[in-house]
């Protein structure tokens, strides 16, 4: 049997209009939705601040509109471009960069951040969502150095990173026809901690129905 959250904390309306409009698809997401966990409104905390940091830099992304309020932040997509929208905002919200760091668009609001806090940086995501070895290939181990208070510090054995899986999620979001799946299991990349029970029975894998949000789909 599925272990799946309840259904209910998903609600969907649907609008018919004419084939030739355009279409837009309205995602609330709420930080007292029912259901969140903390790891959910960790992960709004954190789309809120990627969200305003575009916003300072005066950033936007094609078929993408959004509204930052005090307690959800308000996603609209174009419809059509859907599965390219998610893609470049998962582009421009991290990435790696020259030296094998995860970098962070929300993190760096007012300034790039410094060796010493993408050191930082690496370990906590090393140790919790990129635990597991293969959704973070790594670069040949070498040594870094970095200032501290005029102080020379030592990164012995840094393992660069490569690549992290966050980076192909839009597949696991958004099906083939360009629409947001119903069902998406949380494995651990996603959500640390969801391991499937028994590998020979799938259906004890951890599932989410659809994300916490309240969606309407509608002619723009």
């Amino acid at each position: 049997m599925d272990i799946k959250l309840q259904p209910t904390l998903f609600d969907q309306r649907m609008k018919e209009t004419n084939e030739k409009e355009m279409m837009t698809l309205d995602m609330e997401l709420k930080l007292n939705a029912p259901g969140l966990t903390s790891l959910h409104k960790a992960g709004l905390a954190g789309l809120y601040m990627t969200l305003r940091a575009f916003e300072k830099r005066n950033e936007t992304i094609e078929g993408l509109e959004w509204q930052l309020q005090p307690q959800q932040v308000i996603l609209r997509w174009t419809h059509e471009k859907l599965k390219a929208s998610l893609g470049k905002l998962i582009e421009k919200s991290f990435w790696i960069d020259e030296k094998g760091f995860i970098r962070l668009s929300g993190l760096e609001l007012e300034k790039e951040l410094s060796f010493e806090q993408r050191h930082h940086l690496y370990n906590a995501l090393l140790n919790s969502f990129l635990q597991f070895g293969p959704h973070r290939p790594t670069g040949n181990k070498q040594t870094l150095t970095y200032e501290v208070d005029e102080k020379l510090c030592w990164i012995k054995d840094f393992a660069p990173i490569k690549s992290i899986r966050q980076q192909g999620a839009v597949k696991d979001f958004v099906d083939d026809d360009g629409h947001f799946k119903d069902s998406i299991e949380a494995a651990r990349w996603l959500f640390p901690g969801a391991a499937q029970r028994h590998t020979v029975h799938k259906n004890t894998k951890l599932n989410e129905v659809d994300p916490i949000v309240k969606t309407n789909l509608r002619s723009k």
